[in-house]
């Protein structure tokens, strides 16, 4: 399943939230995502040219995790 950016505050703490805290959720599972890529990155021995390939895991690894509460 796909989390679009106004699922987030839900999957984050269970409910709707209001603008400026959908606002920090949407910066903390950014925050996720960036390190996630990066780990990934790392994973592969630092080589250039699959960023784009490491951000789109790193979304679906991270979105998972949320579904999942972790």
């Amino acid at each position: 399943m796909k989390v679009t950016a106004s699922r987030i505050g839900t999957l984050i703490k269970g409910g709707p939230k209001p603008a400026a805290e959908r606002s920090a959720s949407n910066q903390i599972y950014a925050q996720r995502v960036e390190k996630k890529a990066y780990e990934l990155y790392e994973k592969r021995g630092c080589q250039q040219g699959c960023d784009w390939q490491d951000w789109f895991e790193a979304e679906r690894i991270v979105e998972q995790e949320m579904i999942s509460g972790k």
